[in-house]
């Protein structure tokens, strides 16, 4: 279970760890169209000459903020991991940010691969036996928010809290690349399996930047 959940975190990190918004570049399917005389010489239209229009696959853009490279030994190593995955384009940024251009193809396809880990990762975690409090996890359908299902009082005892740190950190790489939220935000609730009652929300990236709280 833990392995899997680390090549849930490891896949995310490597290429959607990032802090902006999914966007098309702009212009790419605008028609080109040649100005240069569509009239004749006598100012009537010209009918045999036809617009000229240059049709270009759209393209996404994601910028990864340079915090999320804190500790990275070989910044080239992630770039070129990350074209082994699909990305075209990988620039360097004066701030230490990196922004990934990829074809839209290769975009959905990657974010089909994350939504199938995290919810592969989430059943895993459902059925195996090293975090025993946690009954069950309920995912919304954007991982925006996660309701972990749990023995409170065998919850509070334990350190099974770090498996809803795993999921919560996947989910925010899900939603940053989704284009859902810039900062990847997700609720993760803690629901007593016998009250029924949340006892607790936890507000993630908030709960990394202020861990104590």
């Amino acid at each position: 279970m833990r392995g899997k959940l680390f090549v849930v975190l490891s896949v995310a990190a490597l290429m959607f760890t990032g802090c902006s918004e999914p966007k098309q570049k702009s212009g790419e399917n605008a028609p080109v169209v040649e100005d240069g005389a569509n009239k004749g010489e006598t100012g009537k239209e010209d009918t045999k000459q036809t617009p000229q229009v240059e049709n270009k696959p759209a393209t996404v853009e994601i910028t990864l903020p340079a915090s999320m490279f804190q500790g990275e030994q070989n910044i080239e190593n992630t770039i070129a991991k990350a074209k082994e995955q699909g990305v075209d384009e990988v620039k360097k940024n004066d701030d230490g940010s990196l922004t990934y251009t990829m074809s839209k193809e290769t975009h959905s396809k990657i974010l089909g691969e994350m939504r199938d880990s995290l919810n592969q990762s989430i059943d895993e975690l459902k059925s195996g036996q090293d975090f025993k409090s946690i009954k069950d996890v309920i995912p919304n359908e954007s991982f925006s928010e996660v309701t972990f299902v749990v023995d409170r009082a065998a919850y509070e005892k334990s350190f099974d809290g770090f498996a809803s740190i795993g999921i919560a950190i996947a989910a925010m790489y899900y939603q940053i690349f989704e284009g859902a939220s810039d900062e990847g935000k997700v609720a993760i609730k803690l629901q007593d399996e016998s009250t029924k009652e949340v006892f607790k929300t936890i507000e993630y990236p908030d709960a990394l930047k202020n861990p104590g709280k």
